[in-house]
């Protein structure tokens, strides 16, 4: 793959491959409150209630939340997660169409 090339890849939160804690993870630094369980995640914002259960994947989230920010906070803890395994250095942006981007740089 050129090292100039876009990827996009679809974010689903399956059941078993989700991995729980970087959902977590990513969902506060979008200013969710998020208490890990057992069974998953609660999730509260604005006083409004949500969960992720990671036995079914099942997410039940209110309709004014958007499931597009829950897809790009775990999107964004993958990619940091990984850069940091392989000691890669990454460079978030919003681009001019508000649209986040990752610049990464591998070391070699």
């Amino acid at each position: 793959m050129p090292c100039d090339s876009i990827e996009r890849t679809r974010i689903a939160f399956l059941a078993n491959t989700t991995d729980v804690t970087l959902l977590a993870k990513g969902l506060a630094k979008k200013g969710f409150n998020v208490r890990q369980t057992a069974t998953g995640l609660q999730i509260s914002r604005y006083g409004q209630y949500g969960s992720y259960d990671k036995r079914t994947g099942r997410l039940d989230i209110p309709q004014s939340w958007d499931i597009d920010e829950f897809k790009r906070a775990y999107a964004t803890e993958i990619v940091n997660q990984t850069a940091q395994e392989n000691g890669w250095e990454v460079e978030w942006r919003t681009n001019d169409a508000g649209n986040l981007e990752a610049t990464v740089e591998k070391r070699i």
